[in-house]
């Protein structure tokens, strides 16, 4: 009988202490804020190149996002990052 009883309090244990890990972990990531790093010029300073294929990338994706292709528009947005 106390085999079974410590069996539950061992689970009962192991539930809480998810809980409480998952609330915490979820309590910290809405804490943190997303950064946002503008997309201009002058953040490409020295790959003029490299910016010319971002805003190409951008602007497919703006595009397939217009006509509500919204995973060919992310694919493209995920290019220009």
């Amino acid at each position: 009988m106390n085999t079974v009883i410590n069996i539950i309090t061992m689970y009962k244990y192991k539930v809480k202490s998810l809980t409480v890990l998952s609330i915490a972990v979820l309590a910290m990531s809405l804490d943190c804020p997303a950064q946002n790093v503008e997309f201009n010029k002058k953040n490409f300073k020295d790959d003029k190149k490299m910016f010319k294929e971002a805003l190409k990338e951008l602007q497919e994706g703006d595009d397939y996002y217009e006509v509500q292709r919204f995973t060919t528009a992310l694919e493209h947005y995920k290019k220009a990052q």
